[in-house]
Formats: C-alpha cells, structure tokens, sequence
C-alpha cells in the first residue's frame, strides 16, 4: 500500500531531479541522483511504516490508549480515538453480517453493482445507529469524560536500558546517514 502511494512520487523526481543522465528512452531523462533518491525515500517509507506496524500490532487498543493517556495526550483526542476504534468495530461487524446475507454470487452486471451499492449504504446507515446506541451506556453509566484506569505504567531500569540502546543506535544510524561514519 505504502509502495502506491510512492510510486506517484518517483516519476516527478525521475524526471526532475538534477544529475548525472543514465541511458534513457526518448525525450525522458532519468538521472543517476534521482533513481539513487527515490530508492533512499522508498526504503526510509518502507522502514517507517515496518516501524508503525511491529508498534501498533503488538499492543493492544487499550494500552496503547492507556499510554497516550500517560504521555499526557488532550483527553479529547485519546476519547476520539477510543470511540472512533470502537464505530469502526461495529461497522465492520455490521458489514460482516450484511455481507452473510447477500447470498448470490458476485458478477459482473448492473444487479451485482446496485446490491453492493446498497449494502454499502445500509452499513453506513446502520453503523450510525449502533454506534449511537453504543453511548447510552456511557451516558448512563455515569461516563462524564474521564477514563479511569486502575493499573498504571511504571518506569522499570530495563525500560532505562532499552531507551539507551535504541538512542545508541538511532545516533549510529544518523552518523551513517549523513557520511561522518561511527569513528570518525
């Protein structure tokens, strides 16, 4: 997914990015610098989103929205992202359900794009109204915006050390990135 979206990006820096020529075809010039670039903006999108993923995979919601929390995120951004999780779970699940009960088979004619344009309107008009229904509770549970948690983080020498380590490393890769080398 991320590779699309970068592929918009590597025909304007082919074509644009000031360089030594390498052999082309017709009027394009493609520069030895450019392909050089976008092979770095490629791999550095790649590493990123690698990052997010080994992140955001091996946490659970909850923690995650616990730790934002704890790094004193705005209430309000933490709330909207803990309901906004908690919409497109029932989305999906509305559109799980729906997408059980069309029972034909797929093809390719006018039926099969007015049933898919149909079911794409009942999930998103009844996920409006289960994610409605889903604030009742809150509301008369007494939910007055504030999150309570019980356990919270505390901060232990081998978090320390981690920190540490990826620091030593994060300042190894920066020295490598900008041609000044570990020793030098």
């Amino acid at each position: 997914m991320v590779n699309r979206s970068i592929l918009l990006l590597w025909a304007p820096i082919f074509l644009t990015y000031p360089g030594k020529p390498v052999p082309s075809c017709g009027s394009f010039h493609v520069t030895a610098e450019g392909l050089q670039y976008t092979l770095l903006i490629t791999m550095k999108s790649n590493t990123i989103i690698l990052a997010k993923i080994s992140l955001l995979g091996t946490t659970s919601f909850f923690t995650l929205a616990h730790a934002l929390h704890d790094l004193h995120i705005p209430d309000k951004l933490v709330q909207l992202l803990f309901f906004s999780n908690h919409d497109i779970h029932v989305i999906y699940v509305e559109y799980a359900r729906l997408i059980n009960a069309m029972s034909s088979h797929p093809g390719n004619n006018l039926h099969t794009y007015k049933a898919y344009c149909d079911l794409v309107g009942m999930v998103l008009v009844k996920g409006e109204g289960r994610s409605g229904r889903s604030m009742l509770p809150c509301s008369s549970g007494g939910f007055k915006g504030n999150f309570w948690v019980l356990d919270h983080f505390a901060l232990k020498r081998s978090n320390l050390i981690l920190v540490i380590i990826l620091l030593v490393v994060i300042t190894g890769l920066g020295c490598l990135q900008w041609g000044k080398g570990l020793f030098s």
